[in-house]
Order: structure tokens, then C-alpha cells, then sequence
């Protein structure tokens, strides 16, 4: 999939040179594709940060060492410094549950990276008694409104929410009153398994 990803992006790049020679390029076309190679590009990112992130889930590591090596591979990226509060009990979730959560936390610490424009960042995860879990990220940065005007326009927040409600959960973004930006991710489990109460 990686491979065929790379290639369809170079075949995108050797048709916009194509059109760029013609002496009355389509400007549709041209708009087209550069829509085409950003969703292309979008992809292979995504598809590299699953596999990172199934690496992370494989030999033998637990859900605890794949969120501290996530935080220290952040941390390793950027200036930020990176603050993990994990009182999630051992073994309590699902390997599908355990993938969703890693891929939510990587796309919002990417997020966090990229536009937050923090010097710190605090990363928790809990297990509430009514068996909610709760996942919050945090930062110090210019905030969510600021981000998203200066960001461009990328899919990480609609596929958070997606991974979140596949969970039978939420997922909240709003700024923070101290200054920042606040991530929170819920969602129930009922006797072992998912719960779509919020």
C-alpha cells in the first residue's frame, strides 16, 4: 500500500508537469490534482504513522511502554516537553481499544507539534470508576482557533473523532482558559466491552 501510495503521487506530480507545458493549461484540472496530491500525501502519512504505531503495539510492549515511547519520540521532534500522567490499570483494555487510543494520542501530539506552537504538554489517561476511559491532552500554546486559522487544511481532527466514536465514545477540542488547547477523549466500557453511552 505504501508503495502504491508513493507511486500514484509521482504519477500526479509527472501529469501537473504535463499540464504546466500546455500553453493553455486547465486550471480545473491543475486544481484537481493538486487536491489529488494532498490527499495522496495526507494518506501515506497516515499510513506511515499505523505502521509506527502498530511497531509500537508488537514485541512484546505493553500499552504503558508504547505511550511512553510515544511521548519520548514527540519529545525528540520538537522543544516541547512532554508530561505523562497513565493511570490506566494494566491489561484493562482491548488490543483494538489499545490501537485506537495510540493513534489518537500520535495524531494530537503531531497536532501539538506542528501548530500549537507549546512549550509544554500534558498527556493523561484514566480509568474512571463508572469504567469510563478518559484520554486528555494538553497544551500551552496559541490556542485552537489560532492553529486551525494558520494550519492548513488536513483531516487529523475528523479522523480523531471517527476513532473516537468507533469506540462508542467522544471527543471534545476547545481552548483552554489559561491559554492552550485541551483534547479529551470518553468513552464508557460496560462489563468488558464498549458502551455507546457518553
Amino acid at each position: 500500500l505504501a508503495q502504491s501510495l508513493s507511486y500514484l503521487r509521482i504519477q500526479v506530480s509527472l501529469l501537473q508537469t504535463m499540464l504546466q507545458k500546455r500553453d493553455d493549461p486547465a486550471s480545473d484540472v491543475d486544481a484537481a490534482l493538486q487536491k489529488l496530491r494532498s490527499t495522496l500525501s495526507t494518506a501515506d502519512l497516515q499510513l506511515r504513522e499505523l505502521i509506527t504505531t502498530f511497531r509500537l503495539t508488537m514485541h512484546g510492549r505493553t500499552f504503558a511502554q508504547a505511550l511512553e515511547d510515544s511521548i519520548e519520540e514527540f519529545e525528540q521532534r520538537s522543544s516541547i516537553a512532554f508530561d505523562l500522567d497513565n493511570r490506566l490499570p494494566v491489561g484493562v483494555l482491548t488490543v483494538a481499544e489499545e490501537m485506537q487510543l495510540l493513534l489518537i494520542l500520535r495524531e494530537a501530539l503531531c497536532n501539538v507539534v506542528r501548530h500549537s506552537h507549546a512549550s509544554y504538554c500534558w498527556v493523561s489517561v484514566r480509568l474512571a470508576e463508572d469504567g469510563a476511559v478518559h484520554l486528555g491532552v494538553e497544551d500551552n500554546g496559541i490556542g485552537m482557533r489560532q492553529a486551525m486559522h494558520d494550519a492548513e487544511p488536513h483531516h487529523g481532527l475528523v479522523i480523531m473523532q471517527e476513532r473516537a466514536h468507533s469506540l462508542g465514545g467522544s471527543l471534545r477540542l476547545e481552548d483552554r482558559k489559561e491559554g492552550g488547547t485541551r483534547l479529551h477523549v470518553r468513552y464508557t466500557r460496560e462489563r468488558g466491552t464498549l458502551s455507546s453511552t457518553l
